[in-house]
């Protein structure tokens, strides 16, 4: 819903800064569709405050094939 780009803009005036950074983390397989959003809200919020910036970072922390179990011949 967007809520959280208020939160990051009220702390951030607070803290007298025109930047900030938004880490998102993901768990699952739904991350581009977070980062859709994500991406969008902050866009829409920019249109409103040209003066302040939000740099998202995404991080894909979900479950993945375990390097050390990696053989040879699974490499193709």
């Amino acid at each position: 819903n967007g809520n959280f780009i208020a939160q990051i803009y009220e702390y951030a005036k607070g803290l007298n800064v025109s930047s900030a950074f938004l880490v998102v983390v993901g768990f699952n397989n739904n991350l581009q569709t977070i980062k859709n959003s994500v991406n969008e809200t902050i866009s829409c919020f920019r249109n409103i405050h040209s003066d302040f910036y939000i740099q998202p970072v995404y991080i894909d922390a979900s479950k993945k094939p375990s390097a050390s179990k990696m053989t040879l011949a699974g490499i193709a």
